[in-house]
């Protein structure tokens, strides 16, 4: 189960370019469909429809959020192949900072259920797939499986999560098409619009970085961002307005450090000019290299993956021990992991949950034998007591109760005592058949089958 919050967040490229959800916090209930056109951060020309249901509506607002949780509880859990997630619905709204009240748990459940049921169709050149490194049409739901338990008075923070993310998604991260996200600077901004400002700028920021040098400026027009953000308002004058409150939060966080307007009306154009980004570490800069990556090169990935560098040298050398011919190129060898971090971040992770599963597993069966290796010397000591003793000593009320819940009834119960009692099943047998029905009992078999053949011989 999924419990831990991210220390670095991601974003996957696509939902971050192309914004699916809506960040108004209401929508009209008869708005099931949304046909949008809009130009991505790819500067490519990008046709979506969204269609809800008439019981739930259209994906939107919080369900931002949601699918920000989502995406990063996945990457923490080691990016599964099935795409599962185990979690609670307290640790899913921890990722992203989401106050703990009754209105948010309910909130949430039911954004989990718009993003099983709202479909998404993509028109090509629209959504890129990293495994076959081209652009596809495609028709999908966010989220395959939604199951959730449920307490008396509905969700809370015990409900337990099941959740299935639709493998078009999970595809993609596994191949690494993700990017840094901060989820600490996301979780402090205040509205719906300025996080999902954030994350759709922070998409053009990403490619910036990756073609030049600071100060990072971005101009586009109004309409089209609004358009990208899945604003449905079509004023110009109204636009306007909602941007310039998601500014300031913004710009005092540092991730800005100014915006401008040019032209007026619908050719208004907006600019950008990014903020001071965050130092590079020295120690990680000097690691990079020591094997030989070039400065530049060695800067630009100490600042973006940050306290992750030492993790990705570490795997560096895992895989070059482990190579049974010489790496001719440790700096080109390295880039190559530092280029696809995230993939080799999330096989890291998994390899771990596997290492505890195992582990967890090991100690499981020791204690197993180790009760196993134990009967016989109870067993002794059953046979030393008079038949009636031993048999209220192996059926005693703890265990009539497991077997109750197991299946066996307390008539079957007094008659395997019977067995024991009257001299027909010797005490220390019948203790050994307990304890193998037990142990099983507690791996999932069918425990009560082995007592049951006493009675039916």
């Amino acid at each position: 189960m999924v419990t831990g919050i991210p220390v670095k967040g991601h974003d996957e490229r696509n939902l971050s370019e192309l914004i699916f959800i809506p960040p108004q916090e209401r929508l009209p209930k008869a708005m099931l469909t949304v046909h949008r056109e809009f130009v991505s951060a790819r500067g490519q020309p990008i046709s979506m429809v969204c269609e809800g249901t008439p019981s739930l509506g259209l994906a939107h607002g919080l369900d931002n959020d949601v699918l920000v949780a989502l995406i990063n509880l996945y990457i923490t859990a080691g990016a599964p192949a099935d795409g599962m997630i185990r979690t609670t619905l307290y640790a899913l709204m921890e990722v992203i900072n989401m106050p703990k009240t009754a209105y948010y748990y309910r909130a949430v459940h039911a954004g989990l259920q718009r993003l099983q049921r709202t479909s998404y169709s993509i028109t090509t050149p629209g959504w890129y797939d990293a495994g076959e490194q081209i652009y596809v049409t495609s028709h999908f739901s966010i989220l395959n499986t939604v199951n959730t338990s449920h307490v008396k008075t509905g969700v809370d923070h015990r409900s337990l999560l099941q959740i299935m993310i639709n493998d078009r998604i999970t595809e993609n991260i596994r191949n690494g098409y993700v990017k840094p996200l901060d989820l600490r600077l996301y979780g402090q901004l205040p509205t719906l619009g300025s996080r999902t400002l954030y994350r759709h700028l922070d998409s053009y920021l990403h490619a910036e970085k990756a073609r030049g040098s600071a100060p990072y400026v971005v101009s586009m027009p109004l309409m089209s961002l609004a358009e990208n953000l899945g604003y449905l308002d079509k004023r110009s004058d109204n636009l306007r307005r909602t941007f310039d409150a998601l500014h300031p939060p913004l710009i005092a966080s540092g991730y800005l450090q100014e915006t401008a307007y040019s032209g007026r009306g619908a050719a208004t154009t907006v600019h950008y000019v990014f903020g001071k980004q965050p130092e590079v570490n020295g120690d990680h800069l000097q690691l990079l290299r020591q094997y030989g990556v070039h400065d530049a090169v060695a800067e630009r990935y100490a600042r973006e993956l940050n306290d992750n560098v030492p993790q990705i040298v570490e795997r560096f050398l895992a895989q070059k021990a482990r190579r049974t011919n010489r790496v001719k190129d440790d700096a080109a060898y390295l880039v190559s992991l530092l280029q696809n971090a995230s993939s080799v971040l999330a096989s890291s992770k998994r390899e771990e949950v596997e290492q505890l599963h195992q582990q967890q597993a090991s100690k499981k069966q020791a204690k197993v034998e180790a009760r196993q290796q134990q009967v016989p010397l109870l067993s002794t000591t059953l046979n030393d007591l008079a038949p009636e003793a031993a048999a209220e000593k192996i059926f005693n009320r703890f265990r009539r109760r497991l077997f109750v819940t197991r299946g066996l009834t307390v008539s079957e119960l007094d008659q395997l005592a019977l067995l024991v009692s009257t001299g027909h099943v010797l005490p220390d047998e019948m203790e050994k058949s307990v304890m193998r029905a037990t142990s099983t009992a507690a791996q999932g078999g069918d425990a009560m089958a082995l007592l049951r053949n006493y009675l039916n011989s």
